[in-house]
């Protein structure tokens, strides 16, 4: 029983919803809005509802990082002790340095 929640753990929850032709509605409790199933990446997509059989389709939804959200954007000097550089936008093809190494500025026409 170990093994299946640890298995549980690590498959990837599908969203899925209705493929409905125009002016379509549906009444089942399950594929009327969307719904979601737990499933090994190598299944075969579902195609009909468990419930009604009528069409159904993935819909693809960004992926649950656990904690997003939660981070700090990095400051300057953190960035540039990393050895990153930035530029920030001063005008048409004008970007001027904000820290970091490398030229002062860079322009639209190819010259520092």
């Amino acid at each position: 029983m170990a093994a299946w929640r640890a298995m549980e753990r690590v498959m990837p929850t599908y969203v899925y919803g209705p493929r409905l032709k125009d002016g379509e509605k549906r009444t089942c409790q399950s594929c009327s809005g969307t719904f979601e199933m737990m499933q090994r990446m190598s299944d075969e997509a579902m195609t009909h509802c468990p419930q009604c059989s009528g069409e159904i389709e993935r819909i693809i939804t960004p992926p649950m990082l656990n904690g997003a959200g939660k981070y700090k954007t990095p400051s300057a000097d953190r960035l540039s002790k990393a050895g990153f550089t930035e530029y920030r936008r001063k005008g048409k093809g004008y970007y001027e340095k904000s820290f970091g190494k490398g030229p002062t500025s860079i322009h639209g026409d190819g010259e520092a």
